[in-house]
């Protein structure tokens, strides 16, 4: 190859465009993030730790009141 360079690399020659690398530098903390990256991450919405919310317990308030009032006992059959 014309014009290639070479450098010698643990005893072997190889490229100098081999050896040429687009990652950002890491340190024993890691790498740093992206730009994209962390613009994303600011945009994940954190929902607060409840895991119902009040429409579900409203709907459970209301399945056990119409249980109560008809005394019939509701049931969800098991999905397979």
């Amino acid at each position: 190859m014309a014009g290639a360079r070479y450098l010698q690399l643990n005893s072997e020659f190889v490229p100098e465009a081999a050896l040429v690398m687009d990652d950002p530098p890491c340190t024993s903390i890691g790498c740093p993030k992206q730009t994209y990256v962390a613009a994303e991450e600011a945009k994940i919405v954190q929902y607060p730790n409840d895991p119902l919310s009040d429409d579900v317990k409203d709907s459970f308030k209301s399945e056990n009141w119409a249980s109560e009032s008809t005394g019939h006992d509701w049931t969800i059959p098991a999905w397979r």
